[in-house]
């Protein structure tokens, strides 16, 4: 934790600031996301570092079962790879990172949303509804 009883005269604020864009192509199943993060870190360089993201995402959907994606990136100095699993709310992703420094990563997360309905990947096709026409087309409304 920090200790709150500093003297906050002397304490420097670390400013961050993240931004991205995400280009949805082939009718959303591809996805082209580019980061940027920059940081002003009171602890290495003076200066501001920035360091960007950028990758790709491809989505298998299939109606009603399970679907998949693919994902790759590279993020400054390492390359990224993943698959994601989603159904039914619940999304199982795993992702590996390369690293030259600290060794290559594995990581794995568990998402559930709420209410079951998934928000990853592209929208289900819509069901159109037909207008409602009476039983007797002479009878009067």
């Amino acid at each position: 934790g920090r200790n709150i009883a500093a003297d906050i005269k002397n304490e420097t604020i670390i400013t961050t600031l993240r931004a991205g864009i995400l280009f949805k192509l082939l009718q959303q199943k591809l996805n082209l996301p580019l980061d940027l993060d920059t940081k002003q870190d009171v602890y290495s360089q003076p200066g501001i570092t920035y360091k960007y993201h950028l990758g790709l995402e491809w989505f298998w959907y299939r109606p009603r079962q399970p679907n998949f994606a693919f994902r790759t990136g590279y993020d400054s100095r390492r390359n990224t790879y993943g698959i994601g699993v989603f159904a039914a709310g619940w999304q199982l992703d795993y992702a590996f990172v390369q690293d030259k420094i600290i060794s290559d990563l594995h990581r794995i997360s568990l998402t559930v949303r709420f209410p079951a309905k998934s928000a990853v990947g592209p929208p289900e096709p819509e069901t159109k509804v037909k207008p409602l026409t009476p039983l007797n087309p002479r009878a009067k409304p």
